[in-house]
């Protein structure tokens, strides 16, 4: 926003011509008008004129202030550059988001113009509506004393510059008085990384307090969010869980004396009703409900259970009520917002080409700019609108029967050659004969093309793109290769979620809203198939993705945007628990140090199989559950295979030992458990094992 209203006003010829003419006051009159509506409309706070040597010619803001050095570190960097600069600034009693522009007439610098807003605002919408509440606090050695002290008097305020020894309030948006969460000790503990979730009760309500760091534009951790997050409801809902339990322990324990008058019967029943009712909440369906008439304690059991039920089933209710609104409020507006956009595009087109006059080049390039920002608002509102039917189960698809998709692959192949020719990049196919059969070939040529429209950018002069299909039992696997930039490790799991672009230059220059890839997951995932990759950086990336021979009809919603990021940490604390036992959430910790990418996860794993802390057996294990966890693929051999090699002895039960397991010949023949020769007659019947052993083994 800031942004958007420095572009208008360095476009304002009276702006320019005022300010080169030296006439501060005539300034100051002419844009005074413009400051307060940008301030009431936008909560813009700060307008400044700055010279080429970084004196401030005028503030319109505050007209009795001028002619002072301007060292703030977001105006330095645009000095510096030339180029526009932003970022978050302390100044005397508050911060401020401020937007730094150089300032040009005829292609030559004649000074720079910067506006800001504090971001005080910001805290204020945190705190509304939700009962929590927010202090932000600032490090001292960044405020004067002085000048502190003169805002507040000029305010009608106390002044608090002593109130704490090292930091000072300068917003605070809470009814509470709590120095147990808002002070030092809790400032310094969120500066040195330290876990703040600390549980506090306050006028009968829950709390916790915890906080954030702010940096500013020079990179220092000036300032401290302090925040009383209110959580009573959810505390009540854990209490009653709690007594659930509390009544569960108390039942089981009169359990084992009643066992003893020969009740056995009545309880085991009662207790399978409850076990059952469990498992149907796990599942999802909250409309459980027991029924026991023992009049004791095991009732009690029951109507506590119903109770929790039907509590989780409300909030349940109320969470898909509010993504069906949210859904809903996607697929209205986004709709609502391209229908003007065909005929302002087209207004402009007209504009452009001269029919209502003829235009300055002045004018050419401003509408120009209009135009292209217009288009790309209008891609934007395309992609939300695929996401919104996604999301809405109303993604659409045209089955066709008889479809030969390789026609439409080699199609698609040759019309991408034609985009980016000056790259000289090569495309190439590999297709597998398949027969047609019934599919929506727009939708997958959807996918195929912004898979290789990506690895086109993001591909090298005279780099090579490969097409390759090959079928996979019930599905038809396509993979697009190339030989580009590749994707850092730990962006790998995260590539595929709505918004997320890898901080790199060549993402940057090419732009786009980071929807493109949540679209392919949705369309595949709709149908049933699944998309993944396999990158190294600096050597390339191969996507990967399957369709159906069988369509699916019946569409069910996927969710992409605004749903909770899978947490890998999280994932991750479970496989090493189940793997190392009590010891796998520290190793976690420790790893995490290092950084929780697949290569250090796959290196601390060799390294405690070499100490015999785990097999061999488990350390593939290990990894394969954590490869899956990436995202990445795991080979599996097929029991014929293994067979035809004379590695394993034919029984009834190899081929669903197999894959249980789920291992790749590779790793068998790693492990030790297969022999490597291919010579039949040289393998001895003592190196031949069943899968049956082998499961046995893994065990």
């Amino acid at each position: 926003m800031l942004s958007s209203t420095l572009d208008v006003l360095l476009q304002d010829e009276n702006f320019m011509n005022t300010y080169l003419a030296g006439d501060r006051q005539t300034l100051y009159n002419y844009g005074q008008p413009l400051f307060n509506q940008l301030k009431t409309e936008y909560e813009i706070t700060h307008f400044y004129f700055i010279r080429t040597d970084g004196t401030c010619f005028a503030r319109i803001h505050n007209p009795n202030k001028y002619d002072d050095q301007i060292n703030r570190f977001t105006f330095l960097g645009a000095q510096e550059t030339k180029q526009i600069t932003s970022g978050l600034e302390l100044g005397k009693t508050a911060y401020a988001l401020r937007v730094v522009k150089p300032y040009y007439k005829d292609n030559q610098l004649i000074g720079y113009m910067e506006v800001g807003k504090e971001i005080d605002v910001f805290l204020k919408h945190l705190s509304e509506g939700e009962g929590h509440q927010h202090v932000l606090l600032v490090e001292k050695q960044y405020l004067s004393a002085g000048d502190w002290a003169s805002t507040r008097e000029n305010a009608g305020l106390v002044n608090n510059w002593d109130d704490l020894e090292n930091h000072i309030v300068i917003s605070k948006h809470t009814s509470i008085e709590d120095n147990v969460c808002f002070n030092s000790d809790n400032v310094e503990r969120v500066k040195n990384g330290e876990s703040l979730l600390d549980e506090l009760t306050i006028d009968d309500r829950d709390y916790v307090c915890s906080g954030f760091i702010v940096t500013d534009a020079g990179g220092r951790l000036s300032g401290t969010v302090l925040s009383l997050i209110d959580h009573t409801e959810s505390m009540q809902l854990i209490m009653m869980l709690r007594n659930a339990v509390i009544i569960a322990v108390i039942f089981f324990a009169i359990l084992a004396v009643m066992l003893w008058f020969g009740i056995f019967k009545n309880i085991t029943e009662s207790t399978q009703k409850l076990y059952d009712a469990i498992q149907r909440i796990k599942k999802g369906d909250f409309s459980t409900k027991i029924d026991i008439k023992s009049g004791d304690e095991l009732e009690d059991l029951g109507e506590a259970f119903n109770a929790m039920s039907e509590t989780l089933g409300k909030l349940d209710d109320e969470k898909k009520k509010i993504e069906h609104a949210k859904t809903e409020f996607m697929s209205i507006t986004s709709h609502e917002m391209r229908s003007p956009m065909t005929p302002m595009r087209g207004q402009l087109q007209l504009l452009l080409a001269g029919n209502f006059g003829k235009l300055s080049k002045k004018q050419t390039d401003s509408l120009d700019i209009v135009l292209r920002n217009a288009t790309r608002l209008d891609g934007i509102i395309q992609d939300f609108l695929e996401v919104s039917r996604i999301e809405a189960a109303r993604l659409k698809f045209e089955f066709k029967k008889g479809t030969n998709l390789n026609e439409h692959i080699t199609r698609l192949a040759t019309e991408m050659k034609q985009f980016m020719p000056e790259k000289k990049i090569t495309i190439s196919t590999n297709l597998a004969k398949v027969l047609a059969f019934e599919v929506d070939p727009d939708r997958v040529m959807q996918i195929l093309r912004n898979l290789t429209n990506n690895a086109l950018k993001f591909t090298p002069e005279k780099g090579k793109i490969e097409i390759t299909t090959e079928k996979q039992g019930k599905y038809l696997l396509f993979k697009v290769r190339d030989t580009g930039i590749g994707i850092s490790p730990e962006n790998q799991s995260r590539i595929f979620e709505p918004f997320f672009q890898e901080e790199q230059t060549m993402y940057r220059e090419h732009g786009g809203t980071g929807l493109g890839l949540a679209i392919c997951r949705g369309i595949a995932e709709a149908q049933g198939g699944k998309i993944w990759l396999e990158s190294q950086k600096g050597t390339g990336t191969t996507f990967f993705f399957t369709v159906p021979f069988k369509p699916i009809y019946e569409i069910k919603p996927i969710k992409l945007l605004f749903s909770k990021k899978e947490d890998i940490e999280e994932k991750l604390e479970i496989v090493f628990t189940e793997m190392l036992g009590p010891i796998g959430k520290s190793e976690v910790v420790s790893i995490k140090t290092k950084g929780l990418v697949r290569a250090n996860i796959n290196d601390y794993i060799d390294e405690i199989t070499k100490h015999g802390i785990i097999t061999k057996e488990s350390s593939s294990e290990f990894k394969q559950r954590v490869a899956r966890l990436f995202g990445a693929s795991t080979s599996r051999t097929s029991m014929k295979e293994l067979q035809k090699q004379g590695m394993l002895v034919s029984t009834k039960k190899d081929k669903r030992a197999v894959r249980a397991v789920g291992v790749s010949l590779s790793e068998l023949q790693k492990s030790g458990q297969v022999d490597k020769s291919n010579n039949k007659q040289e393998k001895s019947s003592s190196k031949k094992v069943t899968a049956e052993d082998f499961m046995k083994k893994s065990k």
